[in-house]
């Protein structure tokens, strides 16, 4: 399935957002990651630096794919936008699945050092 018109949206847009939104990196097998959860969502909606980044990656978007960046504005449709410019990229994510009293959040652990090699 292709999601952009001829490239994806560069990487280094998704790591200036995470740069400036993220509250914390851990370093996992002598790789240092972006900790993007719960908290670093609410903080991109608190700073509103979420509209420019999607205006911004609306663009690379075929037009029968924009409404990704178009719907209503969620933790899971940012996280969808940002796993479509990593598998893009191929910049391998992990993930983390986060239990509390019976309701979870899935976290997600992006590379800093990705960004240098795109």
């Amino acid at each position: 399935m292709q999601l952009f018109e001829t490239i994806p949206p560069p990487s280094n847009i998704l790591y200036d957002l995470l740069k400036h939104i993220c509250n914390n990196t851990i370093i996992n097998d002598n790789i240092e990651y972006y900790v993007f959860d719960m908290s670093s969502y609410k903080k991109a909606i608190y700073y509103q630096v979420l509209d420019g980044f999607l205006l911004t990656c609306k663009s690379y978007y075929k037009s029968s794919k924009k409404y990704y960046c178009n719907r209503k504005l969620s933790y899971n449709s940012i996280t969808t936008i940002f796993r479509q410019i990593c598998n893009s990229h191929s910049i391998i994510y992990k993930t983390k699945t986060q239990y509390y009293h019976s309701d979870y959040t899935i976290i997600y652990l992006i590379p800093v050092c990705s960004c240098l090699n795109q």
